[in-house]
């Protein structure tokens, strides 16, 4: 089952998916059963991200701001955390961060000392610039 949200459907049935094309049109295309809420606040993006309504099991109408991240500013742990990753990160390495004020402190105070760290996040970009 695959629950998404989209825009509101265009004169032909076409539906954006919208702030959310990172893995939600995979997981439309290989659902049984998929479901959309339809919100007017979901904008409208070109590239791949369309869903035409017949293939869309159920439409639910409901209007709702989108969510936002807010970055969460590290407390003094989590610095005190981030300082110690970043002195055990080697030039060369890869680190997986994700959400949150420790993710965070390790990038923060991994800028700018290493040439080339490798970084995977599921984190939106900037939040380290």
């Amino acid at each position: 089952m695959a629950l998404v949200q989209t825009s509101l459907p265009d004169a032909h049935g076409y539906m954006s998916l919208g702030i959310s094309v990172d893995i939600v049109k995979a997981a439309v295309e290989s659902a049984s059963l998929v479901i959309a809420q339809v919100n007017s606040s979901m904008p409208r993006v070109q590239g791949d991200s369309f869903l035409h309504i017949d293939d869309v099991d159920f439409v639910v109408l409901h209007d709702e701001p989108l969510l936002e991240f807010e970055a969460i500013v590290p407390d003094e742990i989590a610095e005190d955390i981030g300082k110690y990753v970043s002195q055990i990160v080697q030039d060369g390495d890869t680190i997986q961060v994700g959400y949150g004020g420790i993710p965070n402190a390790i990038l923060f105070t991994s800028t700018g000392k290493h040439i080339s760290v490798c970084i995977q996040s599921c984190s939106p970009t900037g939040l380290w610039n």
